[in-house]
């Protein structure tokens, strides 16, 4: 029996005040230390009452409204800013932030909105615990949770299904008895999936080093398979550095996230934290959640991933850009998602944007400024796209980097690809200030890859080729045959040599072929 209810009334009454007072002191853009880790209590029954909202408060006070009017009117702007893609395919999990809602609701809500079409069942919600130290998974002793909206049910047969599992997974209340980090997330539900059911997880910090994480993923997908579920991983992105620095590293780990790869995901948190960024605390407030996620709905079925959203906190309050907090939103999809899925041919005035966020990253990476291209309304520059950026100089090879799989909506993969083809192409220094004027930019949008099966299968000039054998792979885009007048098993070989590290004649003997187009412009030609 949990030990508070034999305290009497008064005590009962004074104790829930201190937690509030306590609760509200917390508010803001993120929490003050970083999650807590230990050890969690034995498993027993589930109490019959509800978790009451602590974090809700006037104007100003809490990480979202307690009146429920304003709370309501909250929540329709959020959702009036929602315009993401459609999803091609249905959604097994997302990844959304859990700031005060003036920071954070309007990327959130480009999350939740994806499940307004066909709302799931159950909703297990994982987040760190920023107070409470806990081993494995803490699932809370409450058959309900109350928000200023109303209760919503947790799913009791999935949390007891969990606790049998895996004995990981645990129920205690305590790292919930404080925490923001689930909390705002039900508002949002209430709104989306009035019916759902869910499942609050506090998800121990240091899983993804102990093989914690698998496991906890591993049960997840057992006991949600067959379900009608998605899996939700509330966190906050980079803590606390300048806003510049903030967008870059979060950039840098929404596409460790979009790759669905829990490995690259953890070797780009050590990458960014051993980086030198000044103030950077964490990539991830909820790093372990945001594994445990991508595991599960590996085991689920997703085989894509989209990036619906960022913001960070000195865009937001330019008061904190010396102190910022970065905010994302990813959705996790299954059957009926078409890999590699491209945006519409581009216009002119399309093109030109996307050459000036280059331009405009590269730029504010030279002088330690965010940048300020923000967000677009235009869907075409919203959507994932696999791009290559590439810097030449009077006619030279300066940098070109890329990706072959959508990773980011399309201007933020421009942003993000133009930046690492400036400074992070091993074969060339990094760029300088006085370079800028002299650098000619060139994107190429890339097609959905498809494999061939014979070497006559590919057109010089057209195709761009990859190659892949024994883990490795290499990439040369169409322009290479024609810019350096090579013949067919020339720029193959070359290929399988000079980007893959493979045998030069490794296309003849059982090396993986995949030919895609490209939308190919830059600021001195049109696409060709």
């Amino acid at each position: 029996m949990n030990v508070r209810w034999s305290l009497p009334a008064g005590l009962v009454a004074m104790a829930l005040a201190l937690l509030v007072a306590r609760a509200l002191s917390h508010w803001g853009a993120a929490p003050e230390r970083p999650p807590a880790t230990g050890a969690s209590v034995a498993p027993h029954p589930p109490v019959r009452h509800p978790r009451a909202p602590v974090v809700a408060g006037p104007a100003g006070r809490g990480f979202y409204p307690s009146d429920p009017g304003a709370l309501g009117a909250a929540l329709d702007d959020a959702f009036a800013r929602a315009t993401p893609p459609a999803p091609a395919g249905r959604v097994i999990g997302l990844v959304v932030p859990h700031a005060g809602y003036e920071y954070s609701a309007s990327v959130a809500a480009k999350a939740y909105t994806l499940l307004r079409g066909a709302p799931p069942g159950t909703i297990v919600l994982l987040g760190p615990s920023h107070r409470v130290p806990v081993t494995g998974g803490a699932i809370a002793e409450y058959d309900s949770w109350r928000t200023p909206l109303g209760e919503i049910r947790v799913d009791l047969d999935v949390a007891r299904g969990l606790c049998r599992t895996e004995p990981l997974f645990r129920i205690d209340s305590a790292p919930h008895a404080e925490e923001h980090c689930l909390e705002v997330q039900l508002p949002f539900i209430q709104r989306v999936a009035p019916e759902a059911r869910i499942v609050p997880v506090a998800v121990g910090g240091g899983a993804e080093a102990s093989g914690t994480a698998q496991r906890l993923a591993d049960a997840l997908a057992a006991v949600l398979r067959g379900r009608d579920a998605v899996v939700v991983a509330s966190s906050d992105m980079s803590h606390y550095p300048e806003t510049s620095d903030c967008e870059r590293v979060d950039r840098a780990m929404l596409v460790a996230i979009a790759s669905l790869d829990p490995h690259r995901l953890i070797v780009e948190n050590t990458r960014q934290l051993e980086s030198g960024v000044r103030g950077l605390e964490c990539t991830l407030c909820g790093l372990s959640a945001v594994e445990v996620a991508v595991r599960a709905v590996r085991g689920l079925g997703a085989h894509r991933s989209q990036v619906l959203a960022y913001a960070n906190s000195g865009q937001v309050v330019p008061s904190t850009r010396h102190r910022s907090v970065g905010y994302g939103a990813v959705a996790f999809l299954g059957e009926g998602a078409v890999a590699g899925d491209g945006p519409a041919a581009l216009n002119a005035a399309q093109r030109a944007r996307l050459i000036a966020v280059a331009r405009e990253a590269i730029r504010a990476r030279l002088r330690g400024e965010p940048l300020e291209s923000g967000q677009s309304t235009d869907p075409v520059l919203m959507h994932p796209a696999a791009v290559f950026v590439t810097l030449t100089k009077s006619g030279q090879l300066r940098g070109c980097i890329g990706c072959t799989e959508p990773e980011l909506p399309l201007m933020d993969a421009v942003a993000h690809y133009a930046e690492l083809a400036a400074f992070s192409d091993h074969r060339f220094q990094p760029v300088r200030d006085a370079e800028l004027p002299e650098l000619c930019i060139e994107i190429s949008v890339l097609s959905p890859l498809v494999r061939v099966t014979s070497p006559d299968d590919i057109v010089l000039g057209t195709h761009g080729v990859m190659v892949t054998q024994n883990g490795r792979r290499g990439l040369f885009l169409p322009q290479v045959a024609t810019e350096h007048s090579m013949s067919r098993d020339e720029f193959l070989t070359r290929l399988c040599t000079e980007k893959a590290g493979l045998p030069g004649d490794a296309w003849q003997h059982g090396a993986q072929l995949f030919v895609f187009t490209v939308e190919r412009f830059s600021e001195e030609r049109g696409a060709s």
